[in-house]
């Protein structure tokens, strides 16, 4: 076997793993703007601020709790940050580490976790906006 097909046969390999690994973290989406993040404190609403970073397990485990908390909490407003990829939200919100929420009651700061991965913790935490 020739140096060329050996090389062939790694790309093949590493394509196949790399395609077989974006459907698992195709799940988060950032939805944060300013904009949207302002009018809904502007307006007095019950709004979670979630930061995540593709591939982190932690996000990952949050992510039923999250799925709760809006069907509980239908009138509220989510908004997800993606921690690589926006380093002014990042650093508006004082977030040091992916996996964390917090929680708005319009303008005031009522609760934030990192890296929690309990469900009643969670949805305790997202409560106190209400």
């Amino acid at each position: 076997m020739s140096l060329f097909s050996k090389f062939l046969g790694v790309v093949t390999v590493s394509l196949g793993l790399a395609i077989l690994a974006v459907p698992a973290f195709a799940e988060f989406t950032a939805t944060y703007s300013t904009d949207k993040f302002v009018t809904a404190q502007k307006e007095g609403k019950h709004i979670i601020v979630e930061v995540f970073k593709q591939g982190c397990g932690t996000c990952k485990a949050q992510q039923p709790s999250l799925k709760k908390a809006k069907t509980t909490y239908p009138e509220a407003v989510f908004l997800s940050i993606d921690f690589l990829d926006n380093a002014e939200a990042v650093k508006k919100f004082k977030v040091i580490k992916q996996s964390t929420i917090i929680v708005f009651k319009g303008k005031d700061e009522v609760a934030r976790l990192v890296g929690e991965t309990g469900k009643d913790k969670i949805l305790a935490a997202i409560a106190k906006g209400v």
